[in-house]
């Protein structure tokens, strides 16, 4: 029984990307084989547990979370810094067939604090994403005399220093443009505001008058 992993993103810079990972499946024990990855996403990266749902037909997942750091909409300084762990589990049936196992895991990234730099250019914040880890889990056929084997997966690349990993970068505001985003910001809102009362007024008004004319 012998396995290879290797994996990566795609794209490479952005709020969205996918996770690929392949597997190369090699003379396995039984028919009776699970393979599971474990990912550590560091705070700036998450999943949808929605989007992974519609992907039932092909694995099963596992959020575990300390603090639930699975709020989709918060800012990266607005959540734990902690690592949040998935882990993605699919079944290896055919036991003879040497084929590769492909898994795409869809992952977003959150927005991040803002660059002290004052350049025009645009600014960008790079993501560390290791490599999952990989386990294959089998069971004897013959349940009379069960037997469990667990084997990890080794990378194709990677050495005993530095595990195996992918980066991902995401662009970042400024800290020079906070006054005017939120300046025109606080101005929108009040905008708005003031717009929904006056037509909040002339409708009630236009109420009172119908009610008052067909009264006459």
């Amino acid at each position: 029984m012998s396995f290879t992993l290797s994996s990566g993103l795609y794209p490479t810079q952005g709020f969205h990307t996918t996770s690929t990972t392949k597997i190369n499946v090699s003379s396995l024990p039984s028919s009776s084989c699970t393979l599971e990855l474990l990912y550590a996403l560091p705070p700036l990266i998450f999943v949808d547990r929605y989007e992974l749902a519609l992907r039932s037909s092909s694995y099963n997942f596992s959020i575990n979370s300390a603090s639930g750091n699975l709020d989709l909409e918060k800012p990266v300084h607005a959540v734990e810094q902690e690592t949040v762990e998935l882990k993605v589990s699919v079944g290896l049936w055919d036991a003879e067939k040497e084929e590769a196992v492909v898994i795409d895991v869809p992952m977003h990234l959150r927005y991040p604090e803002a660059a002290g730099a004052d350049s025009k250019e645009q600014q960008y914040v790079s993501v560390r994403l290791d490599w999952p880890k990989g386990v294959v889990t089998c069971s004897a056929d013959n349940l009379a005399s069960y037997t469990l084997t667990t084997t990890p997966i080794p990378p194709e690349r990677a050495s005993s220093a530095d595990y195996a990993h992918d980066t991902i970068r995401v662009p970042s505001g400024r800290k020079s443009d906070l006054t005017f985003v939120e300046t025109g910001t606080a101005v929108t809102i009040l905008v708005c505001f003031f717009w929904l009362l006056r037509v909040s007024l002339r409708t009630s008004k236009r109420l009172v008058n119908d009610k008052f004319n067909k009264e006459r």
